[in-house]
C-alpha cells in the first residue's frame, strides 16, 4: 500500500512466480503472468481488485479453500470498516445500565434455539444465522452437519429496521454468545499495551460481523459488548429463557435429604459406645452372677431359648416367631424357600416383659447382662495371644447380634446397670460353664446312644472323639474314643460335651451265595452290589 502516491498494488509471491521454489518449478508456473490490479484516487476501479488477489492466490496454492480465502478476507474487509468506524466497545455491565435507563437497545444476533433456552433480561433477539430449510446450501456442508446446517439470515438488515426502528441514530449494542474484538493488542497488569501478532485482525464474532452490517445499512450510533453473553452471565446480570428457574422452584425441585436411619448397624453400635456399655466374658459374667451382682437375660426367641441357654437365666424375646402361615407377613419370604429358620418379627412386648423384671427399679442395683446365641461385639479390637492389642478393620463397628440390638432398645427407653456378655452363649460354653435345654433332655439315657461325640478332658486339655455305645443308667454312658482301644463309663457332663450326630446302625454286606441267580453282569474284576429278598449283599465275578 503507497497511500502517498495513491495506488495500491497486489502482488502475488514473486519468488513463486519466477521458480525459485521446488514446488512450483515447472516452466507453466514459472511463465504464468502476474494478475495486478492499480486503483488511483480519483478514478474507477479497474477490473480486478479482491477477486484478482483472490485469483493471485489460489494460482500458487491450489490446495486453499477458495471459501477459506473469501471468509478470511471478509473479514479483513468488516474489520477494517469497523476500524475506520471507531467501534465502542462497551462493558455487559454498561450495557446493562444503559438498557435499563432506555437509552439504549440490547441486540442478541445469536440463533433462536440459543435465545430462547437464556438470554439477557430486556434484550431482543435478531439472529445473524438461521437453520437451512429445504435442500438449500452446501451440499458437503449438510451432509457433515444435517439437520444442524446454518446459513446467513438474507434479511438481517431489513428485520433490523422493522425490529428497531426507522430512528437510525438508535444506541444499538450488540452481542453474541463470544463477543470477540476489533484491537489487536494487550493490555498488561502495568497498564501499557503489546501489539498480539495473533490478533492482527482482532479476533471474529458474529456480533461484530452483523454491527459492520447495521454500520452500512446506515446506522450511526452501533456499540459492541465485550465478552458477549458470557460476560453478562459473569457479572450476575438479570438473565430470562426456558433455562431459567426461580430459587423457590429450584429448592422444591430439589431432593430432601436422606435422614439417617437409626436401626441401621453402624448407628446403634455408635450409640452402644456413646453409652458406655460394659462388655463382659463368659468367665466374668458368670463370676458377678455368682456373687448375686448380676442376672443374665437372653432376648432369643422363645423356641430358641427352650432348646439352649445359660443355666439360671431369663428369657426376653426381642423377637419372636411369625405364627401367620405361608408368605411372611412382617418381612419376606416363605419359610424354607430362601430363610431355612424360623420366621422372625420384632416382639412389641419386650420393653414391657423387661419393666417386669426385679433387676429394672424398685431401687435393685443388680446388672443386667444381656446375651443370645450368637452374642456379637460392641468391641472394635483384638487381642493377640501375647496380650497386645490390635484394631480389626472387619471390626470397624463391632459384630452385630440380636443381644446388641436388643440392648439398643434398652439404652434408648433409659434403661440403666447394663452389661453384654460379650460372644453370647457361644462363649459361655466355651468356657465349660453350665448350660441346659430341651436338646439335651432329649439324648438322655438310651437316646444318646449311637451318637458321635466330642468331650473336654481338663487334666489333658484336649477334646477326644468317640461314640457312646451303651446307657449304664444314673447318667453313665459307655464311650468308645477313637484313640483309645478300650470303652470308658463315665458321666457325659453337658457343658463339656459336644454332641455332633447320630449314626444309625449298618448291616454287614455278605457274598453272595454260589446259587444266587445272576441279576447283572458286573465288569470283570470288580464287585457289584446287587439286592435279594431287601437285603443288600456283593457278588464277586471270581468267586
Amino acid at each position: 500500500s503507497e497511500e502517498e502516491q495513491g495506488t495500491v498494488k497486489v502482488v502475488a509471491d514473486q519468488a513463486a512466480a519466477e521458480g525459485d521454489c521446488d514446488c512450483c518449478g515447472d516452466e507453466e508456473q514459472k511463465e504464468r503472468p502476474l494478475r495486478t490490479t492499480t486503483t488511483n484516487k480519483g478514478e474507477e476501479e479497474k477490473p480486478g481488485g479482491l477477486r484478482a488477489l483472490l485469483d493471485n492466490v489460489l494460482s500458487f496454492a491450489p490446495g486453499l479453500s477458495k471459501e477459506n480465502i473469501e471468509a478470511f478476507t471478509d473479514w479483513r474487509v468488516a474489520h477494517k470498516n469497523l476500524t475506520d468506524f471507531g467501534l465502542e466497545s462497551v462493558t455487559a455491565e454498561a450495557a446493562a445500565k444503559m438498557v435499563d435507563e432506555g437509552k439504549a437497545i440490547l441486540l442478541d444476533v445469536r440463533m433462536s434455539s440459543a435465545y430462547d433456552k437464556e438470554h439477557p433480561e430486556s434484550s431482543v433477539n435478531l439472529p445473524y444465522f438461521s437453520k437451512v430449510k429445504g435442500s438449500k446450501g452446501n451440499t458437503a456442508k449438510r451432509l457433515f452437519l444435517g439437520p444442524n446446517t446454518t446459513e446467513k439470515n438474507p434479511n438481517f438488515v431489513s428485520d433490523a429496521s422493522a425490529l428497531i426502528g426507522s430512528d437510525k441514530a438508535k444506541t444499538v449494542i450488540v452481542c453474541c454468545s463470544t463477543g470477540g474484538t476489533i484491537k489487536n493488542t494487550i493490555t498488561k497488569r502495568d497498564g501499557s499495551t503489546l501489539e498480539d501478532s495473533q490478533k492482527a485482525f482482532g479476533r471474529e464474532s458474529l456480533s461484530l460481523r452483523a454491527a459492520d452490517e447495521l454500520i452500512a445499512a446506515g446506522y450511526t450510533n452501533i456499540k459492541h459488548m465485550e465478552g458477549g453473553f458470557p460476560a453478562w452471565i459473569r457479572y450476575d446480570l438479570p438473565c430470562a429463557g426456558t433455562n431459567m428457574v426461580s430459587l423457590e422452584s429450584l429448592m422444591k425441585k430439589l431432593p430432601e435429604p436422606k435422614k439417617a436411619d437409626p436401626n441401621a448397624w453402624p448407628n446403634v453400635h455408635a450409640r452402644l459406645v456413646e453409652a458406655g456399655i460394659d462388655s463382659l466374658d463368659a468367665t466374668e459374667a458368670a463370676k458377678v452372677v455368682e456373687e448375686g451382682k448380676a442376672i443374665i437375660i437372653d432376648v432369643d426367641y422363645e423356641e430358641q431359648y427352650d432348646e439352649d441357654h445359660i443355666e439360671n437365666s431369663v428369657n426376653v424375646p426381642f423377637k419372636k416367631v411369625i405364627t401367620a402361615g405361608g408368605i411372611k407377613v412382617a418381612g419376606g419370604l416363605a419359610k424354607g424357600v430362601v430363610y431355612s429358620g424360623d420366621p422372625l418379627e420384632p416382639n412389641p412386648d419386650f420393653l414391657s416383659l423387661y419393666k417386669k423384671l426385679d433387676a429394672f427399679g424398685g431401687g435393685s442395683e443388680r446388672t443386667v447382662i444381656v446375651t443370645c446365641s450368637r452374642g456379637g461385639s460392641v468391641r472394635t479390637e483384638v487381642v493377640s495371644k501375647r496380650g497386645k492389642v490390635f484394631k480389626d478393620p472387619q471390626l470397624k463397628n463391632g459384630r452385630e447380634s440380636v443381644s446388641l440390638r436388643a440392648m439398643a432398645a434398652l439404652v434408648d427407653a433409659g434403661c440403666k446397670n447394663l452389661a453384654h456378655l460379650n460372644g453370647g452363649n457361644d462363649s459361655w460354653k466355651e468356657a465349660k460353664l453350665p448350660v441346659i435345654g430341651s436338646f439335651f433332655q432329649k439324648i438322655q439315657g438310651e437316646d444318646a446312644v449311637g451318637w458321635r461325640i466330642a468331650t473336654y478332658f481338663e487334666e489333658e486339655g484336649v477334646w477326644l472323639k468317640g461314640k457312646v455305645t451303651a446307657s449304664k443308667g444314673d447318667g453313665k454312658y459307655a464311650v468308645k474314643y477313637d484313640t483309645k482301644e478300650a470303652e470308658e463309663d463315665l458321666n457325659l457332663d453337658m457343658n463339656k460335651t459336644r454332641w455332633l450326630n447320630k449314626q444309625g446302625e449298618t448291616k454287614k454286606l455278605e457274598p453272595l451265595p454260589a446259587d444266587a441267580p445272576y441279576i447283572q453282569r458286573p465288569r470283570p474284576g470288580r464287585p457289584k452290589m446287587v439286592r435279594k429278598n431287601n437285603q443288600k449283599r456283593v457278588f464277586f465275578p471270581y468267586f
